[in-house]
């Protein structure tokens, strides 16, 4: 009987561990996207979908996890568009949950066994050109007089 009671905590044990990544870590996560230059916007896509974007002033998106690759394009005046692939890997509480017991079944149903990188740095290479140059010129004067955002 002492036997039987011990699989049983040991089984019941294991069991909380089902879902680790999703428990642990939930199933969203905010992806901060870096641009140089400053005040380009970016568009980002799940399955060709859009599903969030950013700019200067909100410079981070939230997303929910998945195994899908994510395509963050950017842009802005006098500069290249410029599209990057940003790829999940399996998070280490999914993994977890992989080994120690439901091969993180909850964690894949739920979307959580991926996890994507903690920000993404994208940098737009200058059009040639004079029309150009004039348009960086102008955005950079609008930004050095544009008031800054203060979090408090």
């Amino acid at each position: 009987m002492l036997k039987l009671h011990k699989v049983f905590v040991a089984m019941l044990g294991l069991a909380t561990l089902s879902g680790c990544a999703t428990y642990m870590e939930g199933t969203s996560q905010a992806l901060p996207i870096h641009t140089d230059p400053v005040h380009a916007i970016c568009d980002v896509y799940k399955d060709n979908k859009l599903i969030g974007a950013t700019s200067d002033q909100t410079p981070v998106v939230y997303i929910t996890k998945s195994v899908r690759a994510l395509r963050v394009t950017c842009s802005a005046p006098g500069y290249d568009t410029k599209s990057v692939k940003v790829i999940s890997a399996t998070s280490p509480w999914g993994g977890a949950g992989f080994w120690l017991w439901d091969l993180a079944v909850t964690d894949w149903i739920s979307g959580a066994l991926n996890k994507y990188p903690d920000g993404v740095s994208v940098a737009l290479n200058p059009t040639p050109g004079p029309s150009a140059e004039r348009m960086r010129q102008s955005m950079n004067d609008e930004l050095r007089t544009r008031p800054s955002l203060s979090y408090s």
